[in-house]
């Protein structure tokens, strides 16, 4: 017959055995919480590489719709050139209006 353990050194054990799986479990918890994190980081840095571009972009096509502007041709022959949407062409306006 096995000797058994006494109840007093199950409870240690398991109290242990609990102990030590929670620790891992937070360990788990804190590298998934630091993996999306940096997700978000990366996915940030994206996203504002595509805005700071969007910008240049249409801050160039204004300032070649101004210097057009300024030799005297007409707004459809710029925008044929330069290919500004009736869209873009808009907020080009308003932006010119405020200015």
């Amino acid at each position: 017959m096995k000797d058994k353990l006494p109840k007093e050194e199950i409870k240690k054990l398991l109290g242990k055995l609990e102990r030590e799986g929670k620790d891992m479990v937070m360990e788990v918890l804190q590298k998934e919480s630091e993996r999306q994190r940096k997700i978000g980081e990366r996915k940030g840095r994206r996203e504002g590489r595509l805005e700071g571009k969007l910008e240049g972009k249409l801050e160039a096509k204004l300032d070649i719709f101004k210097n057009m502007l300024k030799r005297n041709m007409k707004v459809d022959q710029i925008q044929e050139i330069t290919g500004i949407t009736n869209e873009e062409l808009e907020k080009i306006q308003n932006i010119l209006a405020k200015a």
